[in-house]
């Protein structure tokens, strides 16, 4: 369990259910910083990550999170989510299934 600051307010980041888990998976696949045109799509993903990971209304953050703190708080759900494993361990299963012989 992490917690992060926004504003006046205390956020716990826990760990998310699959089906979360793999909603916020494919969000944080699709943001693009490199190409000018998704950047400015990318603050709906990010806001969208952020209604998913914790229990705070989409319209007060839109209005309180501050670009410095998003970055903080991506940071934290990756972490305490463990992204990056457990992505890397489905692509490593997926890649033994397809190896397999019947």
């Amino acid at each position: 369990m992490k917690k992060i600051t926004i504003k006046d307010r205390e956020v716990v980041i826990t760990k998310m259910p699959f089906k979360k888990f793999m909603k916020v998976s494919g969000l944080l696949m699709s943001l693009n910083f490199e190409d000018k045109d998704a950047f400015a799509t990318a603050a709906d993903s990010i806001i969208e990550i952020f209604t998913l990971a914790t229990d705070l209304d989409r319209a007060w953050l839109e209005e309180n999170l501050d670009p410095v703190d998003a970055f903080t708080f991506l940071s934290a759900i990756r972490e305490e989510n463990n992204f990056s494993a457990v992505i890397k361990q489905a692509a490593n299963t997926l890649k033994a299934k397809g190896t397999e012989t019947s």
